[in-house]
């Protein structure tokens, strides 16, 4: 299996684990971050780390991002102590790889936003950095699942955003329990969801030991 999805990755940039975790292993994280989403949406917790933005169609702000996840609560960091999750992520970074960013992904019930198309703004060659997406709930069409183009880490690098959807551009859909696997250079987004589900993603990025020992 991990032979195939080395390959995906270096010919896609990207490969999707299905049921790769179960319900128990993601129980206290999806309870963590729905109590997160709630006390966010009650004022109990102001902080910049919660991203949201406006929308005409209602009054309330829209959350769609938690950065820094990792200080919100420490069973976040425990799921990727889970041994299925670590011997994936070595046997594609190799050993001393670690995770440089935690972020929560959201799409809210009715008012998902949209995510224009972009290549992660971080300067590395393709085959070197991934983010790896552990998804607490089903990712579908309908509530804004991820879009890549295959083959576009190959491509030099694209500074800018744009809205319309690439030719080429394929869904990936997932289940809760899977991870999907992008390179950073992959060209991505997501469209605005009116589903009535609720969409959540734990996307880490991971750089290899060479790159994190430059970090230090």
């Amino acid at each position: 299996m991990v032979l195939t999805v080395k390959e995906q990755l270096s010919a896609d940039g990207y490969s999707v684990i299905a049921n790769l975790l179960s319900e128990e292993d993601l129980a206290e994280v999806t309870s963590a971050t729905q109590e997160m989403i709630t006390q966010w949406q009650t004022g109990e917790i102001q902080d910049e780390d919660f991203r949201a933005y406006q929308s005409a169609q209602v009054p309330e702000p829209i959350l769609y991002r938690i950065h820094n996840l990792e200080k919100k609560n420490p069973c976040i960091e425990r799921v990727f102590e889970i041994p299925a999750l670590v011997d994936l992520i070595h046997a594609i970074l190799g050993d001393g790889c670690g995770p440089t960013a935690f972020a929560l992904i959201i799409k809210m019930p009715y008012f998902g936003g949209r995510v224009p198309y972009h290549s992660d703004p971080i300067a590395v060659e393709h085959g070197t950095v991934y983010n790896f997406s552990i998804f607490l709930d089903d990712s579908t069409v309908e509530n804004g699942c991820l879009e890549v183009v295959p083959g576009s880490h190959l491509l030099p690098p694209m500074a800018d955003t744009f809205d319309e959807r690439p030719e080429g551009a394929v869904f990936l859909t997932a289940r809760a329990g899977d991870v999907v696997i992008h390179d950073v250079r992959i060209l991505h987004g997501s469209a605005f969801s009116r589903s009535p589900k609720l969409r959540r993603s734990i996307c880490v990025e991971f750089q290899p030991a060479h790159m994190l020992e430059k970090l230090a």
